[in-house]
């Protein structure tokens, strides 16, 4: 995926293999290579592109 299919506010995981895999967070700038995500723990950091993955929206079910 490249950086251009990411946006501020998305909602992403950090991949396995990262030391902070498992970790998610709200995209806050797009960067050519890297993304800055705000992380659940309150801390912000860069992440490759490689290193995410999008956290699908659930839909409440039976709407």
């Amino acid at each position: 995926m490249e950086s251009q299919n990411f946006t501020p506010g998305m909602t992403v995981r950090v991949r396995a293999g990262h030391p902070l895999a498992g970790m998610s967070g709200t995209i806050v700038r797009v960067k050519p290579t890297h993304v800055w995500v705000l992380l659940s723990n309150g801390h912000q950091t860069p992440l490759l592109i490689s290193e995410i993955e999008v956290v699908e929206e659930l839909l409440p079910s039976g709407s």
